[in-house]
């Protein structure tokens, strides 16, 4: 299996859209989790693909650092 563009997408955008959006964070990662096992689900992406989710969490947290969004 390949990392899941997917996933990684998800967790990238979930965590930017929390850091402006921070009230509806549960709604924002619900979806990118939903959005990962329904690539799973659908037999599209293996269990351990969608832990790519986890990298586009750090790259989001990264470059909203460098960015001086966050500290």
């Amino acid at each position: 299996g390949y990392p899941s563009a997917h996933a990684g997408q998800g967790g990238a955008i979930s965590t930017l859209l929390t850091q402006v959006f921070p009230e509806k964070r549960d709604e924002w990662m619900s979806m990118a989790a939903e959005a990962r096992a329904s690539r799973i689900v659908g037999g599209l992406n293996y269990l351990f693909d969608s832990v790519s989710a986890e990298m586009g969490r750090k790259v989001a947290v990264n470059v909203m650092t460098d960015l001086g969004i966050i500290a």
